[in-house]
């Protein structure tokens, strides 16, 4: 009877020690220690690499590029296997498809990724694992003909100015368009490549600069960054009144606006002030509106030259009257 108390006695004992928070922290410790003595070591496993194949400028073809899980025998100390054993998307491996020897496949419309050169590949990219083997079967893929397609740059930059300045003309890229390379199909649906964003605010000054290009996957871009010019000026703000011209009419007949003058207010760069302003603004109506109107007013076009930037018009139409020669 004596020895069961005894041992009840140490059972106590122990069970208040082990809800004990101190003793809880050094039993993890304990744990995390021995966990991380057993990671230590080198362990032969399999794993899944994704593979992402890159096509490159200097090879004929290429293809839709794709990720492939690949499954591998690898050798490697447990902490470092860890990361691809859990969260084997963050271990992607781009593989240059100028290293891989690609064969077709008879009576298909695939070819086939020869293992030896894609293992070969990854042996040189995996610098904390070892590559024992390729588990999974010859990757098959679809290849098509690198081609050369010229598109347009597109500026993504955007600009808010300080008061009473303005931009003259249109943002200049240079270069405006560039030869890029990738398969066809992707080529045929390709309609330019923008350059990344750029806001700039309260300016009141020229900018000029480089900006890089966003990439696009799968697509081979010549270079990296184009560059831009934006000319800025402080501007005057004027009210003018002005003629309207009339195009397009029959050579029998004698146009007349109603009213004869229309009021316009401007911003004008102070760069390209002039006595002659006027000469830079052009309002027109086009006869030939009359197949498309319901009554006899004309709207009123504008055409104006760099540095001026029509803030409002008086009348929008005019009414169009004739008389015969």
């Amino acid at each position: 009877m004596d020895s069961v108390k005894k041992y009840l006695k140490l059972f106590v004992s122990v069970l208040k020690r082990a809800m004990d928070p101190i003793f809880i922290i050094f039993v993890m410790i304990a744990f995390g220690l021995w966990d991380f003595n057993k990671l230590g070591n080198n362990y032969d496993t399999n794993i899944i690499i994704p593979v992402k194949i890159e096509n490159n400028v200097n090879r004929t073809i290429g293809i839709l590029a794709d990720t492939y899980d690949v499954e591998c025998r690898v050798n490697g100390e447990g902490y470092k296997l860890i990361k691809y054993k859990l969260r084997p998307e963050t271990n992607t491996e781009y593989v240059d498809i100028s290293r891989l020897d690609i064969t077709p496949v008879e009576n298909s419309v695939e070819s086939e990724i020869r293992p030896s050169s894609l293992f070969t590949a990854l042996s040189s990219q995996l610098t904390d694992i070892n590559l024992i083997s390729i588990i999974t079967p010859p990757l098959r893929i679809v290849t098509s003909d690198i081609k050369v397609k010229r598109v347009p740059v597109i500026s993504r930059i955007a600009v808010e100015y300080e008061r009473q300045y303005m931009q003259i003309g249109e943002i200049s890229i240079d270069p405006d368009s560039i030869d890029v390379r990738s398969v066809e199909p992707l080529l045929d649906t390709l309609k330019g490549v923008y350059t990344e964003s750029r806001h700039f605010y309260n300016v009141n000054r020229s900018l000029r600069g480089y900006v890089p290009l966003t990439p696009i996957e799968n697509i081979v871009l010549p270079i990296e960054n184009v560059s831009y010019s934006i000319e800025v000026d402080e501007y005057t703000e004027l009210e003018l009144s002005l003629p309207v011209e009339v195009i397009n009419v029959p050579s029998d007949l004698i146009p007349i606006t109603l009213p004869s003058e229309v009021t316009v207010k401007v911003n004008i760069s102070r760069i390209r002030f002039s006595d002659n302003i006027e000469n830079g603004i052009r309002l027109y109506v086009d006869y030939n509106d009359n197949l498309i109107n319901i009554d006899k007013y004309f709207k009123i076009y504008t055409e104006e030259g760099e540095g001026i930037f029509i803030k409002s018009m008086d009348p929008l139409y005019v009414e169009l009257l004739f008389e015969k020669k």
